[in-house]
């Protein structure tokens, strides 16, 4: 991507590989690779991530650069509202490169600043495998179930099954972008720093394949099975059909791209120093066709077979259907590169300087999706429908899931009236017939607001909803509120036969309130939704009240039916025998009670079995003067005995006399 003063990626490559950094003395302007990964700190608003520092050959085996690895590009219906982010997962350093493995769908990151891989399984991070250095470009080899990365810095290619790296491979010098064929098995890699391509198949290096200077990026077409090289320094391209060289065609100035048209079969190759794309047929140039400036991606769209060539520097896409120019849309700044979302028929593009992904439709911006900092590649996952998208400033990536419209339609209002849902936190209104929420997928609770004069008389879905993975609509249906008034009878049931009629009851309907001694209270009342409370007698509680609130009056008369029941009082009462008038004596349940009268009672117990104890008195003697008392349905009272003590010999000891206490008369109902 050219940046003026910048250092040109095709000279830088030379000097470079030369071991002679003189870019600046020979006043050559230099354009750095897109997709090369260096020091993640030195990217900024104005420096593309194309532009990190190139690798330091004092602190490498391998001399060179390379850029970061290929997306695999991959997402219902166009008409489905846009995705957005449902996660944010720290990751390693300055991550570069993600790949999704559709054995296991699992999403492998290489974090090029950490000399790591991040593997996501949906919105968590599942493991850490450690690498080589430097690792950018990886892929997924769907014949044996493995994931390729290329380390830049130790010139190796770790082979990941699963969350284990079960081989490390040598290969050339700077290995940075990695391609599976599925028509051959193979895997290329391209290594920038000694002009080449390693060939690997399963866990062996079939062959090292020189090519021209500086090869970037690498695809293959799946029909033919023969790979496409771009090299940046002697700008064509090498067509390799296994181990073999078939092929050199010339193309653009600084080629760094190259990606598949599966509808017309062509492959396009961005020339970022020409500003154009090549369109090579098999093993001929087809056509040449200009662009944006400093072209950096290309993601073809299987929906409408169009090619979106990402322009970073003039901040918008090149939309080709074939070689025509369908479209330039304006999108964010910065914009690196692209994946196809096959689920959703879109496009998304990263916006490297403006931290957002822009989403398409065709030939239109639909929307525009913050992410985190400096986004610069994406992957599609098919098993989930995420889009996960690296943001190689921020040690994250964003997980943009799929939403889906939740559309409410109106029927019986007048035209132009206003009328409002709120869905989950979300309000909308509208003085149409129907309104539409983008929602992810979850569960909502809905409430409807009618205009003044109407109420809601029904709806095809009840609040709350669900929203799976599928667009969903509520008719609602509203109708005038009428002046006239219908009866709310509460009936009351359950009372004991008493003279003079029922016990005293009450309603409170609203703000209003009834009682009544018979057996109903009535109110009249317009349409609409109203609380209640039922005020029970004395002595007694509400057992049931059917329907319970709130109520709605809907054009119809409408009975409450409200069961009472009795409030049993239990007491646990004790009373003394023998002691003079006036002695205090005390009983301990729970609490102490003492009186100098005849009885102590604890009053308002619940059934169940309670322990007591007697305090001794001056004077008295008593036997057993604790113990349990069980109460069941009925009051209890408890007899306790006390006799005068009497003083005897022995030693001093006084042998108390003995005394009975417990039930005399077992148990007493005194209710």
């Amino acid at each position: 991507m050219a940046l003026t003063g910048a250092p040109s990626q095709a000279a830088s490559r030379v000097l470079l590989v030369a071991g002679v950094l003189l870019a600046a003395s020979l006043g050559v302007v230099l354009l750095l690779p897109s997709g090369t990964f260096g020091a993640p700190s030195t990217h900024s608003a104005s420096t593309p991530p194309g532009q990190a520092p190139v690798v330091d050959p004092t602190q490498s085996a391998c001399s060179g650069f390379a850029p970061a690895g290929q997306a695999v590009l991959a997402r219902g219906a166009a008409s489905d509202p846009p995705p957005a982010v449902v996660a944010t997962v720290p990751v390693g350093s300055d991550p570069a490169f993600p790949v999704y493995d559709s054995a296991n769908g699992f999403v492998y990151v290489t974090n090029s600043g950490s000399g790591n891989v991040s593997v996501l399984n949906g919105t968590s991070l599942a493991a850490w495998v450690p690498v080589g250095g430097n690792p950018v470009g990886a892929a997924y080899d769907g014949s044996d179930g493995f994931v390729y990365v290329a380390n830049e810095l130790t010139c190796t290619v770790s082979v990941i099954a699963g969350t284990a790296v079960v081989a490390t491979l040598s290969v050339g010098a700077v290995p940075s972008w990695v391609t599976y064929d599925t028509e051959s098995q193979l895997v290329y890699v391209t290594n920038s720093g000694s002009g080449s391509v390693s060939v690997i198949q399963g866990i062996s290096v079939l062959a090292n394949v020189t090519v021209g200077a500086s090869p970037d990026a690498v695809t293959a077409n799946p029909v033919t099975g023969v790979a496409y090289v771009t090299n940046g320094v002697s700008n064509n391209v090498s067509l390799l059909n296994g181990t073999a060289i078939v092929g050199t065609i010339s193309v653009g100035s600084d080629p760094d791209f190259v990606a598949y048209d599966a509808a017309n079969g062509e492959e396009y190759v961005t020339n970022e120093g020409s500003q154009n794309v090549s369109v090579i047929h098999g093993t001929s140039l087809a056509a040449t066709v200009p662009v944006g400036n400093a072209p950096d991606s290309a993601t073809f769209d299987a929906s409408n077979g169009f090619v979106y060539v990402a322009n970073y520097l003039s901040n918008n896409l090149t939309v080709l259907n074939g070689t025509l120019v369908v479209g330039s849309p304006t999108v964010g700044t910065g914009p690196t590169y692209g994946s196809y979302d096959s689920a959703a028929a879109e496009v998304l593009v990263a916006n490297y300087r403006s931290n957002t992904t822009s989403v398409l439709s065709g030939t239109a911006v639909v929307a525009t999706v913050p992410v985190g900092l400096g986004p610069y590649m994406l992957s599609f996952d098919a098993a989930n429908g995420f889009t996960y998208v690296t943001d190689s400033e921020s040690a994250s990536v964003s997980v943009l899931g799929p939403t889906y419209s939740v559309t409410f339609n109106e029927s019986g209002l007048p035209s132009s009236s206003a009328w409002s849902v709120t869905l989950g936190e979300s309000s909308l209104a509208s003085t149409t017939t129907s309104l539409s929420f983008s929602e992810l997928p979850g569960v909502y609770a809905y409430s409807v607001a009618p205009p003044a004069g109407f109420r809601l008389v029904s709806a095809t879905l009840p609040s709350p909803l669900t929203v799976v993975a599928a667009a969903v609509t509520v008719d609602l249906a509203f109708a005038p509120v009428s002046n006239e008034t219908y009866s709310v009878t509460f009936t009351g049931t359950g009372f004991q036969s008493q003279c003079g009629g029922h016990p005293t009851w009450g309603v409170t309907l609203a703000n209003s309130t009834q009682s009544t001694s018979g057996s109903s209270i009535v109110f009249e009342e317009q349409n609409g939704t109203y609380n209640y409370s039922i005020l029970p007698p004395p002595g007694y509680s509400v057992l049931s009240a059917t329907p319970s609130p709130p109520v709605t009056v809907d054009g119809a008369n409408l009975t409450v039916s409200v069961t009472f029941g009795k409030v049993q009082i239990l007491s646990i009462t004790f009373k003394e025998q023998g002691l003079a008038a006036g002695t205090t004596w005390c009983v301990t349940l729970g609490s102490m009670l003492c009186t100098t009268g005849r009885s102590i009672e604890f009053a308002n117990v619940t059934p169940g079995t309670y322990s007591y104890t007697v305090s001794p008195v001056t004077g008295y003697t008593i036997n057993h003067a604790a113990g349990s008392v069980t109460v069941t349905t009925r009051s209890v009272t408890v007899f306790v005995y006390f006799e005068s003590g009497q003083h005897g010999g022995g030693g001093g000891c006084m042998e108390p006399a003995e005394t009975v206490v417990g039930l005399r008369s077992s148990t007493v109902d005194v209710a």
